[in-house]
């Protein structure tokens, strides 16, 4: 398709439209699905309003765009080649328009393809572009003035700090960048081929940041989907952790080319770029069709878990009903007066569930899983965060529940919610 570019190694689909939303987010009921067999997350007409929405909020300049990541996106092999003769699009004309666009831009007598970011940094962490007054994101955004971003950080978290945390600082990357009318483009990380036990939190990771994108409805690339068919993951066979690159160039996008990792990243992440820059000019959107979230989150009309993994962003305090107090179900004194939304799966066979509940700063909603009644005595299992059960084919409700302190005051508010299954 000479819109998206996309190819065999970029192929996607998706299913019915729905109205424009108003105010750059589109309604709680009818949001794009993001489905984890795209590499480029859906572009459809009201995720694309929302985009235009967001670069409403403050004037910046649109033929600029930042790095905002790690040595993975520090290296030279990211990006950087756009900016030289060493580029062959493999045939995908329609994104020399975005290219030549970023490449003819001056910021500071470089391009950003290959300007030094002041939020990139070797070894860093989501939590390192937040730090300080004023924080390496502020300060980058103040010097560049992009109205796009490519954000990756995960690499230096995974293995070595809580999800939970890296959930608060994505988020937080995530709104800063957006308040300031900077349309993110936020990635996956690769596989950590260097320690099988901190790959085997990768998909964790990738559901947050999956989860994030879907609920801010901006774009997502999913490198980590792109990397993993490849010889040694795409992954150099030094350090099994940074991506490895074509010998003729990093931005050779060939079918040859496309074997490497950075190869793979550079044309994901132009692509994507290619696709928001086309939406703030008001171009046909490249998807008509794309999956929805059905339901409200109250009992009656539930969102709809279909397949697995599932991930969502949503508010206890925006939405929801005040249905349950005590799970008396599961032996529970918890307060959970506040307000809840409902999740129902259907499952066709035993399976081992695992959610996560991933809420942010002072906020504390609380995780439960009920039967097929949905009702207090109907609960199986609870959990603050993190909950993981046994259960057998059925119907079942997933519980998202705000707890009330001692104090009387209801910790409602946004969470990410992650449901995998074995």
């Amino acid at each position: 398709d000479a819109w998206t570019a996309t190819d065999a190694l970029l192929s996607d689909a998706g299913a019915p439209d729905a109205a424009t939303a108003d105010g750059g987010v589109p309604p709680a009921t009818g949001r794009v699905i993001y489905p984890d067999d795209r590499s480029l997350s859906p572009i459809t007409s009201d995720v694309a309003a929302g985009l235009r929405a967001i670069a409403a909020r403050a004037a910046a300049r649109d033929d600029l765009f930042s790095k905002i990541g790690d040595s993975i996106t520090v290296s030279t092999s990211f990006l950087d080649c756009f900016d030289g003769t060493r580029v062959d699009l493999g045939g995908r004309d329609a994104l020399r328009a975005t290219l030549d666009a970023f490449a003819a831009a001056d910021v500071g007598g470089v391009t950003p393809f290959s300007r030094t970011s002041l939020c990139a940094s070797i070894g860093w962490s989501a939590s390192a572009a937040l730090a300080g007054s004023p924080s390496p994101l502020v300060s980058e955004l103040d010097a560049a003035d992009p109205r796009y971003a490519t954000v990756m950080y995960g690499t230096n978290d995974v293995g070595f700090r809580s999800p939970f945390a890296y959930a608060d600082d994505m988020l937080d990357i995530t709104d800063t960048l957006l308040d300031r009318g900077v349309i993110p483009v936020l990635s996956s990380i690769p596989p950590r081929d260097d320690s099988a036990s901190a790959d085997a939190n990768v998909p964790l990771f990738n559901l947050i940041v999956r989860g994030i994108a879907q609920g801010r409805q901006v774009p997502f690339v999913d490198l980590h989907r792109e990397l993993r068919p490849l010889v040694s993951h795409g992954l150099g066979t030094g350090d099994h952790v940074h991506p490895n690159q074509f010998g003729g160039g990093a931005c050779i996008l060939t079918a040859e080319g496309l074997g490497y990792g950075y190869n793979v990243r550079n044309l994901l992440v132009l692509t994507a770029f290619d696709a928001a820059r086309r939406a703030l000019a008001s171009e046909a959107a490249p998807d008509a069709d794309a999956l929805r979230m059905s339901g409200s989150g109250a009992f009656e009309t539930p969102f709809t878990i279909s397949s697995f993994p599932f991930t969502d962003l949503r508010s206890t305090a925006t939405t929801g009903a005040r249905r349950i107090a005590l799970y008396d179900g599961c032996a529970a004194t918890q307060d959970e007066s506040g307000p809840e939304l409902y999740y129902r799966l259907s499952l066709p066979a035993a399976t081992h569930l695992h959610a996560w509940v991933f809420d942010r700063g002072a906020v504390d909603v609380d995780l439960h899983l009920l039967d097929a009644s949905g009702a207090s005595a109907g609960c199986i299992a609870r959990a603050h965060q993190d909950l993981e059960a046994d259960v057998a084919a059925g119907t079942y409700y997933v519980v998202v529940d705000s707890w009330v302190g001692s104090d009387a005051v209801e910790r409602s508010g946004e969470y990410v919610l992650v449901l995998t299954s074995s």
